[in-house]
Formats: C-alpha cells, sequence, structure tokens
C-alpha cells in the first residue's frame, strides 16, 4: 500500500504499522455509537494492514541504515540493525542475502556483517546477536553470536563482498495444546495498539497509524528442537544453533559501517537448498511465504479477541470498550 508519511522507526520499545477498519466491527461500532460520536475512532475496531511480500522494514530498524527499494540496505559508522516485515514462530524459511559491498581490510575503513533471525525485542542499535532475543552468523572470522557470546562456526573463515548466504530456520509446531488454545497466534492488534493521526481533522477514508508498546517477556522458555543453520554460496555450513527460545523470529541484518547487502525473500533463490527426503523433517517454505501466513494468523487472532469479549462470564466487554472509547 501507499502512504504519505514514512512510519515512524520503533523506538524504546514502540512500535509502528498501518492499520484499516475492520468491517465486522464498523458495523457493530455504528449500531452502538451516536452522531456525535460518529467521528471518533477507537483502536480495536482496526485490523493491522499486511503487506503482501516480506521486505524490508522502514520503520523497524535503526534510523542511521539508509535503506534502497524494498530489499537493500547500507550500513553506517557502528553496528545497527535492520529487521524484515514479517516473521514466523513455526515452520522452516529460508532467506538469502547478497554482499553487495564490503571492505575487509584492516583499517579504519573495514566494515563487516551479523545476518539471522531475532525476536521484535533485539535491541535495534546492537549487533544481532548482542543480546538473548537475536542470533547470528557474522562476516570476520566466521564466528556465530547470541548473548554476545561468540563462537567458532565457519572454519573458512567467514564472508565477504559477492558471497551470498543462506539463512535457514526451523521452528517445530509444538505439541497441540499450544495449537488448539491459539497460542502460536500473536496477540491482536485490536489489544495492543493505540490509533495515532497525524491531524487533529480524522479522515475515515485514509490508513491510519496504530500505535505498540512492546513488553519484554518475563521468561524466555526453550523450543525443543528448533534450530538455525547457515549456507555459504550454496555450501552447507552445519547447524549453528539448536534449542533456541520460543518466540516470532524475523529476518535480521546488522552491518558495521559502510556495508551493503541485497535481500532475497524468495520464491527463487541463487542456491535453493535441497528439500528433505526423510518424510519426517518439515519442508523448508522461502520467507516470502510468511507474508500470507501472517494475513491468516492476524485474522484468527482478531476473531479470537472478538469471540473473547463477547462472551466473557461478566458480560459482553465489547460493548463496555466501545462506551470507555467514547468516554475518552
Amino acid at each position: 500500500m501507499t502512504t504519505h508519511k514514512p512510519l515512524p522507526p520503533t523506538r524504546d520499545g514502540f512500535r509502528y504499522c498501518w492499520g484499516e477498519d475492520d468491517p465486522v466491527l464498523c458495523r457493530a461500532y455504528k449500531q452502538a455509537i451516536s452522531k456525535d460520536d460518529a467521528l471518533k475512532r477507537l483502536s480495536f475496531i482496526r485490523r493491522k494492514v499486511t503487506y503482501p511480500h516480506v521486505k524490508l522494514s522502514e520503520s523497524d530498524r535503526a534510523p542511521q541504515l539508509k535503506l534502497e527499494g524494498d530489499l537493500t540496505v547500507t550500513g553506517d559508522k557502528g553496528y545497527c540493525m535492520i529487521r524484515a516485515t514479517h516473521c514466523a514462530n513455526r515452520g522452516r524459511f529460508y532467506y538469502e542475502v547478497n554482499i553487495d559491498k564490503m571492505k575487509k581490510e584492516n583499517n579504519d575503513q573495514m566494515s563487516a556483517a551479523r545476518i539471522g533471525w531475532g525476536q521484535k525485542y533485539s535491541n535495534l542499535q546492537a549487533p544481532l546477536g548482542y543480546d538473548q532475543y537475536g542470533y547470528s552468523y557474522r562476516s570476520r572470522f566466521g564466528t556465530k553470536f547470541h548473548q554476545a557470546k561468540g563462537k567458532v562456526y565457519d572454519s573458512g573463515g567467514g564472508y565477504g563482498e559477492g558471497d551470498v548466504i543462506g539463512c535457514m530456520i526451523e521452528l517445530p509446531y509444538g505439541n497441540k495444546q499450544c495449537m488448539t488454545e491459539g497460542r502460536h497466534l500473536p496477540p491482536s492488534i485490536k489489544s495492543t495498539g493505540q490509533v495515532v493521526n497525524f491531524k487533529k481533522k480524522d479522515n475515515n477514508e485514509k490508513p491510519k497509524m496504530l500505535e505498540e508498546q512492546d513488553e519484554l517477556p518475563k521468561k524466555l522458555k526453550v523450543l525443543r528442537g528448533s534450530q538455525i543453520s547457515f549456507y555459504k554460496n550454496g555450501r552447507f555450513l552445519g547447524v549453528a544453533f539448536q534449542d533456541i527460545y520460543r518466540g516470532f523470529y524475523y529476518p535480521s541484518i546488522s552491518l558495521y559501517k559502510s556495508c551493503r547487502v541485497t535481500v532475497n525473500f524468495g520464491p527463487t533463490f541463487r542456491y535453493p537448498p535441497p528439500q528433505p527426503e526423510d518424510g519426517f523433517s518439515l519442508p523448508w517454505r522461502p520467507a516470502d511465504d510468511m507474508a500470507q501466513i501472517e494475513v491468516i494468523d492476524n485474522l484468527l487472532s482478531d476473531i479470537l479477541f472478538i469471540i473473547e469479549q463477547e462472551n466473557d462470564p461478566k458480560g459482553n466487554k465489547l460493548e463496555l470498550l466501545i462506551k470507555k472509547g467514547l468516554m475518552n
């Protein structure tokens, strides 16, 4: 979708996305309000606008990074990070990163990259793998990083300009109880978001910006059987991380100084890995498929939110939310 203004960058735990009217809740809302309240727009009658394809995020990035188009990014000075627009918490996904420019001279002009997967809580002003929310493969010395601990991974010495790095994540679906209770779904934007208007006069025909505040999980749980692997120019480097923390993982890249990379989320890759033939392993999918999955997951999450509000034992909370919103 096109907009007149870019989204603000993620900062201090606040992130932004575009929202649009949810047809189902809009009808219920219009039936419950008076003409005087018609211009008041409540966050829970919105739904999140999702992009049809995965790309690098214009807002979920360190602002000093230079984004060119949807897939190319250039670094600036110290390590800082950019994430993709979509994520996954189950399944097996793959994407590639082409190293367009990387100076490896051991001087002030040296540049570097850390490529991999991270949750939305990862610090954008730090290298990927600095905290417990990210896992990365570094260009220098081929080191892998998690929680700021570097370990030997690629004995070939890392990667540089002209190389293509493949990134694979495998997230098992978990037990049946998690799937039945919908715990694999993201939280509904209706319960976590707030409408932010650019102007005092609200034009209901235009998309609205929604603001969410991230709450750090109190305790991270390990997802048994999960793993992250990397490829260099089609060569499998082995499993880098096993039994990673449970969560929603975004393709993530940290750049140091003038390094420039271009990302390929599929569906066509330069070095596509072979599909498993054992009959037990999950087949991998291009990371671009995460866009289709997010549309379905967000819809289901919104539906569950509405059902929970309408069928609360203490009464219809949907009506209470409308009345409370009109009072603000």
